[in-house]
């Protein structure tokens, strides 16, 4: 990874697309038009339609830290990002976007009061409009990272974390049952 992101002239994280319907397989960078230079975007999240991506950037004018953004695919582009908002982001770390049904938002933050670090909290999502977000508590949230959540229905999702008396290793895949 190291070697392609130097021999490309990449030295921040970013986003790309493998591009398999010619003969050669590539990989296509995600940009749009007037892209400032030398930010980070990484942690995409499709929509369900797949015409929205979320991610998470440090690119100027956001909240502070690393915010939540998205774009929406239109005309064979991708539009320029939109910040998810003050609702969303806060001046500290929003990471890990996860949308379900195009209807609601997860993701983890440190720039909230929670139970730990990294806590995941979820939002509602109505077009452009993002509700307050809420967070999961427990036995999702703990004193650890908690974050990269997926629901599986209502009641019963997946999690990254670190929570320390359950992990196995430093961070670990656990699911949840309410």
């Amino acid at each position: 990874k190291k070697k392609f992101m130097y021999e490309t002239g990449f030295s921040t994280a970013g986003i790309f697309f493998r591009k398999t319907d010619t003969e050669n397989d590539s990989l296509i960078a995600f940009q749009w038009e007037g892209m400032p230079e030398n930010i980070n975007i990484a942690h995409p999240a499709f929509s369900k339609k797949g015409t929205r991506l979320f991610f998470i950037s440090d690119m100027p004018g956001g909240q502070g830290g690393n915010d939540i953004y998205y774009s929406d695919f239109k005309d064979g582009n991708w539009a320029k990002p939109v910040n998810a908002g003050e609702n969303i982001n806060t001046p500290d770390h929003e990471v890990f976007p996860v949308v379900s049904g195009d209807s609601v938002l997860y993701y983890a933050s440190d720039g909230f009061p929670g139970y730990g670090n990294l806590d995941v909290y979820a939002a509602d999502v109505n077009g452009d409009q993002f509700g307050t977000a809420v967070n999961m508590k427990a036995p999702i949230n703990s004193v650890g990272n908690d974050y990269s959540y997926y629901p599986e229905n209502p009641y019963e999702g997946y999690l990254s974390t670190n929570r320390s008396s359950l992990s196995e290793g430093k961070n670990d895949i656990f699911r949840h049952s309410r």
